[in-house]
């Protein structure tokens, strides 16, 4: 299992992968890592691949996931200074850098965020999930299991212990994250 993401960083979108260690599931919180207490929460929705594919058609890309979940995306802050593939791997997939949430089928979830109780604006994603997924499949075979993770256009949250970070669809709680 792996999680390819396009994130909007210097005005454009960009592709990453994060290995399996990367997930944080079932409300663990998210302990701000040793290396550097900077890091920034990047919100996402992540399609859950159903099927085998490779080079799909963005018309075809909703046959290749049947569900989909808000997630928190961390990253090492000031990301958009530095340059090169080696620091945007090193400030995204370190261990624990991907809060999932619970799954849902595709279309829905109609998502509202929240900081400490507070409703967070920005509901824009960088691409449509279609077309993630279509863009993620040129470049990576994608595989049952494996997730595509779309981040908002919106501006990312500064990480503070004791912070939670929350997602709902209605009055359903999917998402729920503590950072310490």
């Amino acid at each position: 299992m792996k999680i390819v993401g396009l994130t909007y960083l210097r005005g454009v979108s960009q592709m990453y992968v994060k290995p399996d260690v990367a997930l944080l599931v079932n409300r663990k919180p998210f302990f701000l890592p040793h290396f550097s207490e900077q890091i920034e929460a990047h919100r996402c929705v992540v399609a859950k691949i159903s099927r085998m594919g490779r080079c799909i058609e963005a018309r075809f890309a909703s046959r290749y996931y049947e569900e989909v979940a808000p997630a928190c995306n961390f990253m090492v802050r000031g990301l958009n200074e530095n340059t090169g593939l080696d620091s945007l791997t090193k400030g995204l997939a370190f261990d624990n850098s991907m809060a999932v949430g619970e799954f849902a089928k595709a279309g829905e979830m109609k998502l509202s965020w929240y900081a400490d109780g507070v409703e967070l604006p920005g509901t824009d994603l960088a691409e449509g999930i279609d077309n993630a997924v279509a863009e993620v499949s040129r470049y990576v075979t994608l595989r049952t299991g494996d997730m595509v993770a779309i981040d908002y256009k919106a501006e990312a949250l500064p990480l503070q212990r004791e912070m939670v970070i929350t997602a709902k669809s209605g009055d359903e709680e999917l998402l729920y994250c503590k950072v310490k």
